[in-house]
């Protein structure tokens, strides 16, 4: 695949799809789906990834942080 990506080349429901399946995405999908523009296009992506990722923690809350220690 070049390295230019036309938006044409994907398809948001397959590439959504191939999300929920648990398929790894190629760059290109991950290029495509970060250049998405449309409102509707984004509420089905944000939509996928609420559903993903209650699939994977449910309800859990998980906080992180950073500990720097200095020489």
């Amino acid at each position: 695949m070049s390295a230019l990506v036309s938006h044409s080349d994907f398809h948001l429901g397959r590439v959504l799809s191939k999300s929920r399946n648990g398929e790894p995405l190629t760059k290109g999908e991950m290029r495509f789906l970060l250049d998405l523009k449309d409102e509707g296009d984004l509420d089905r992506l944000f939509r996928t990834a609420r559903e993903m990722r209650y699939r994977y923690f449910g309800e859990a809350i998980f906080l992180y942080g950073f500990v720097y220690f200095s020489t």
